[in-house]
């Protein structure tokens, strides 16, 4: 075999410099005109060369992975720009990012939504081009292909870059029982009900997927008291509590906005649903077919107004719920996970 010589960088000492020449049976330096041989088994030679290789690309491995996990800040077609504007056709980390807490591109100009916004609209131009048709005028299976973009798109530019704990991650990505953000996508073309709005209210009563009886996303209420049994918390005056008398299990006084009321804790029955898709479409046809939510659907697709209006009627709301806080906790689950960008 032929031997290779490779020539190290020059290094200089008193002024003179010092070269070292490197092959497969010996190591040499040369200094000034003195030659000095070391000699070395080739054997040992390559194993030196080859951890030389590996220590060399596990650094510029790594390397990459820190430009893909903290500095991409721009997606065109199948490649990933960073801060510098160097291209990478890699796969992207996406693993990578659920095991990392609080991702936020600090330093850089805060806008999670450009990036998601952006792919929207090339994916809405997309399909009119591909249909000739409008968004509302797509149908149902072309609507679906559409929204399943979306939902991608929304995992990778929102959720994976600034979702803000792994238990949000989880309930809106995870797809093993039902694709949660393609619902809600098509119950809002359907229905007209935000997705920001569905996806927020299934989070708070399932606690992010953590008690769903009955395939019940919602804890809709129904008849069958032979099925699953729930409690909630309603504030009632003192003329309220005699008519509900026989379903409430305690009651606590609890002056609110002026209002002598009592906290009391009352059993309800739950809906059951075959499978939770079930349960998504039960919610849409419950706001969209109730006249006390008809004001809803009169005004705007705006979350801001549904939310102030989904709260009890005591305290100016439409009676969804009977928490006054439940407008403040719709209103952080939507603005914490960005949903409203999925509202169109």
């Amino acid at each position: 075999m032929k031997p290779v010589k490779i020539t190290l960088p020059a290094l200089k000492q008193g002024g003179l410099q010092i070269k070292f020449n490197l092959g497969l049976h010996s190591f040499n330096r040369q200094y000034f005109e003195q030659i000095k041989i070391f000699r070395i088994n080739s054997w040992v030679m390559v194993f030196v060369l080859m951890i030389i290789c590996l220590i060399f690309y596990q650094f510029n491995k790594q390397q990459e992975e820190v430009t893909r996990v903290y500095q991409i800040v721009e997606y065109e077609g199948n490649k990933y720009l960073d801060q510098y504007g160097n291209a990478h056709e890699i796969e992207f980390p996406f693993e990578t990012f659920k095991k990392i807490e609080n991702i936020k591109q600090t330093g850089q100009p805060t806008n999670p939504g450009r990036l998601f916004l952006e792919r929207k609209k090339s994916i809405f131009q997309k399909y009119v081009r591909k249909t000739g048709l409008t968004i509302s005028g797509l149908n149902n299976q072309t609507t679906l292909e559409m929204n399943k973009e979306l939902s991608d798109a929304f995992i990778q530019d929102i959720l994976l870059l600034f979702g803000e704990d792994e238990e949000g991650f989880e309930f809106f990505s995870n797809t093993e029982d039902l694709f949660k953000i393609e619902t809600a996508l098509m119950e809002q073309k359907k229905y007209g009900i935000p997705a920001s709005i569905t996806l927020a209210q299934a989070a708070i009563a399932t606690s992010f997927g953590e008690s769903i009886p009955g395939n019940n996303y919602f804890k809709l209420e129904g008849a069958n008291k032979n099925g699953f049994t729930d409690y909630k918390t309603v504030f009632l005056s003192t003329s309220e509590i005699e008519r509900e008398k026989d379903k409430i299990i305690s009651k606590k006084v609890k002056p609110l906005n002026g209002m002598d009321l009592y906290e009391c804790k009352v059993k309800v029955y739950l809906e059951s649903y075959q499978t939770p898709w079930q349960s998504f479409r039960a919610h849409s046809t419950y706001l969209s077919e109730n006249r006390q939510f008809k004001t809803l659907f009169d005004e705007t697709k705006d979350y801001r107004r549904w939310v102030e209006k989904l709260g009890p009627k005591k305290f100016g709301g439409l009676g969804y719920h009977a928490s006054p806080e439940y407008p403040k906790m719709l209103k952080e689950v939507i603005q914490k996970y960005h949903l409203y960008l999925l509202d169109h």
